[in-house]
């Protein structure tokens, strides 16, 4: 029996070293017999397959042979994938030419096949497919040509790369070959924008679907256009076109129009999944399926709602009973075109429309982004109507006692009952934007309460915890300096005390969890204290320990500058209040942690060798902190 068992258990480890070597080997034997949705499957095998290759010549002899095998079997489905993985090879290995030239005969590869509906190339947004690479486009100069023009001369069109720069005086004609499911009938919406949010787009966009049997279906959308008049009356400019099984059929769309602050980064369209937007009839509605899961450094699961109106309120004087009663007549606008500013209070409405699979209570949260509460407001105020020519009431926000909130938690939820098979109108008064924490868009989203309560409450056991230990262990530091007025001990209490401070008081942990969320307004300056705590205190203490001489320049100089500079840096984020100067300063944080860092690292290495200390063991007792302060910095540095 223990034989059989050591048997299979290395059976099991070495088969898939064995099957992932006769990868290629499969394309050839099934591809000519295989069906659309098992093509599929040997396409998405073969990038974890080339991936596992540790050996760059095999990899790329492997791409090599996924290129000829595609050839040869005339697999135009899989042969631009192929293109793509060599070009990824060797970018690997540094050959930026072969590279290049791969990249762009995948791209016309598929900009001649098209791009076929049927497969979804999932990658790392999950609901929404990108098919910007299929695009081919030409610039209108004159802006003057028309449809039937453009159609007749196919020859004028080129592959449009993400780094061209727009012409704002400029017409952009794109076109997109698509190819029909291979198995349904089936209707698609198309977001014509450089982001997945839909801001990035034009102003005027005419649409022509040239169907299989030559009519030609036309729409329009932009930012240029009322809702109503829009192909899909939402604030993404979206198209929706029904394309029948297997049809072959083209897209052309003209682009014109760009505001500076909606300017794209490139010509693209976007095949949005069944499902990401849900309220495109002007309500929402749940399917059953979350969208929005960024992961475990975020707190929640949601969906995005975008199709809520909002009303500025510039005094502040507006009650329900006016904004509900005038809500027709009042200056109604999209998220899209409201930025929110100081001293505003903005009134929004939305729709939710109830089903058998979403009915009862359910968690909504206002929000800047997903997933995020750092950007709030200090008073939340939620109105549904009674049936009665009242209101119930509810109350969240950053000002609000925990215990008064819907949901007593960090978070400023709302709490709906949504009813069976029937609408709810709700609306928000919003009041209490924070200079330092200005939203850039107000937004609604629905939360996945199943991803809040478990998680978080193993969250808050674990920040328990580290909570705790930090602070006994400030507390112990604190006591024996008061002790032993020995010096090297407050130090050590102040360098803990700031990483206290650090850890439970970042902008970041908004997306976590919170262990006192009603200091959320001076987060940022709690945060930029504990800097000056763990730097002092590791400073100071590191000398110390080292007996490092107070008459060198380090310590008369170099130490108290930097010091003084970093207290004035925080002095003046304390105070400052407008935005674009706050955030100049606040790019200087990153340089101080950097050169606090070299300042203890050069205190060590450049004092006497001492019989009673140890430089390796100190680094090694403080290289999880630094470790810790050098992380934020690459967090904070990358996109």
């Amino acid at each position: 029996m223990k034989k059989n068992l050591i048997f299979f258990t290395l059976l099991w480890i070495i088969l898939p070293a064995f099957s992932q070597s006769t990868f290629i080997d499969s394309l050839e034997q099934l591809i000519p017999a295989a069906s659309f949705s098992e093509r599929i499957k040997l396409k998405y095998r073969a990038e974890p397959y080339l991936k596992s290759l540790v050996d760059i010549d095999e990899k790329l002899q492997q791409a090599q042979r996924y290129v000829a095998v595609a050839t040869t079997l005339k697999d135009s489905l899989l042969l631009d994938h192929a293109y793509w993985q060599l070009g990824e090879v060797y970018k690997t290995i540094g050959d930026t030419i072969n590279s290049k030239q791969a990249f762009d005969q995948g791209k016309m590869i598929a900009s001649q096949y098209g791009w076929s509906l049927g497969d979804s190339r999932r990658k790392e947004v999950p609901t929404v497919n990108f098919a910007g690479i299929f695009t081919t486009t030409y610039k209108d100069s004159s802006q003057q040509m028309s449809f039937d023009s453009i159609r007749k001369r196919g020859d004028i069109f080129e592959l449009h790369r993400s780094n061209d720069t727009f012409d704002l005086n400029a017409a952009y004609w794109c076109k997109l070959k698509l190819r029909g499911h291979p198995e349904k009938t089936k209707e698609y919406v198309f977001q014509i924008s450089s982001d997945s949010y839909g801001r990035r787009s034009w102003n005027n966009i005419a649409a022509y679907l040239v169907h299989e049997d030559g009519s030609v279906e036309k729409q329009q959308s932009g930012f240029a256009f009322h809702p109503e008049e829009k192909a899909v009356p939402y604030p993404p400019n979206l198209l929706r076109y029904s394309i029948a099984k297997n049809e072959k059929a083209v897209l052309y769309f003209r682009l014109e129009g760009v505001e500076a602050k909606r300017k794209p980064s490139a010509i693209a369209t976007w095949i949005v999944d069944d499902g990401f937007y849900l309220d495109t009839e002007g309500g929402y509605e749940f399917k059953g399926q979350f969208n929005n899961d960024f992961g475990a450094r975020y707190s929640f699961i949601s969906n995005y709602i975008f199709h809520h109106e909002i009303v500025e309120d510039s005094a502040g004087t507006m009650d329900i009973e006016s904004v509900y009663n005038n809500w027709q007549s009042l200056n109604r606008k999209d998220w899209m075109n409201v930025k929110p500013v100081l001293n505003r209070v903005y009134w929004l409405k939305a729709k939710f429309i109830g089903s058998p699979i979403f009915n009862g209570k359910q968690v909504i949260h206002v929000t800047s982004s997903a997933g995020n509460d750092l950007q709030s407001f200090d008073y939340v105020d939620a109105y549904i109507p009674d049936g009665k020519g009242g209101f119930h009431h509810q109350r969240t926000g950053d000002q609000v006692p925990l215990r008064k909130r819907p949901y007593h938690f960090w978070a400023t939820f709302l709490k709906i009952d949504i009813p069976l098979n029937d609408t709810l109108e709700v609306l928000v008064r919003l009041e209490g934007a924070d200079s330092q924490l200005l939203p850039n868009q107000i937004l609604l989203t629905h939360i996945d309460e199943s991803s809040i309560w478990p998680d978080q409450i193993n969250k808050s056991l674990l920040s328990g915890i580290l909570l705790g230990i930090l602070g006994v262990q400030a507390l112990y530091f604190l006591l024996l300096f008061f002790m032993e007025r020995d010096r090297i001990h407050l130090y050590l209490a102040c360098f803990v005390l700031g990483f206290l401070l650090f850890f439970h008081f970042s902008p970041d942990n908004y997306r976590q969890f919170v262990a006192i969320p009603i200091w959320k307004e001076i987060t940022y300056q709690l945060n930029w204290i504990s800097l000056l705590l763990v730097f002092y205190g590791l400073i100071k203490f590191t000398q110390i320990y080292f007996n490092y001489p107070k008459s060198s320049r380090l310590s008369k100089w170099g130490i108290p500058i930097y010091f003084s500079l970093l207290a004035i840096v925080i002095f003046l984020l304390n105070i400052e209040k407008e935005t674009d100067y706050f955030s100049f300063l606040g790019s200087f944080i990153q340089v101080f942690i950097g050169l606090g860092v070299v300042i203890v690292l050069g205190l060590v290495f450049t004092s006497k060798k001492q019989t009673h200390v140890s430089k390796s063991l100190f680094l090694l007792a403080f290289l999880p902190f630094l470790s810790v302060l050098l992380f934020s910095i690459i967090l904070e540095i990358l996109p």
